[in-house]
């Protein structure tokens, strides 16, 4: 007997929920492994990378470690969060604003 391509959907759907049903758990638990697993892999990059660049952000300064995000394909790899947003929301820092002019008076319109 052949199957239509509708019962072969069902049927793989079915053969999915069912196997779902009966790996949730054991997923999840993967899942948070896999996520933990990674969180230590950045954390341990970003305590190398800060090592090699004396642990600062390159556009203020700042040097508490936890403060700090990677950037891995820029050639200034550790910024800060503050420098980072700045950075993608105005495209300029507010650090480079006031390194450019002098003065800070606030960030560029948008």
């Amino acid at each position: 007997m052949e199957r239509t391509i509708e019962q072969e959907k069902e049927r793989k759907r079915k053969i999915h929920r069912k196997w779902h049903r009966r790996n949730r758990v054991s997923e999840r638990l993967r899942r948070k492994a896999n996520y933990l697993k990674e969180k230590a892999k950045r954390e341990d990059l970003k305590q190398k990378i800060a090592l090699e660049n004396i642990g600062n952000c390159t556009c203020c300064g700042e040097d508490n470690i936890k403060f700090l995000r990677l950037h891995p394909t820029e050639p200034n790899p550790i910024l800060c969060y503050n420098c980072y947003w700045a950075n993608r929301v105005y495209g300029i820092c507010p650090h480079e604003v006031v390194k450019k002019e002098g003065v800070y008076y606030g960030m560029p319109e948008m």
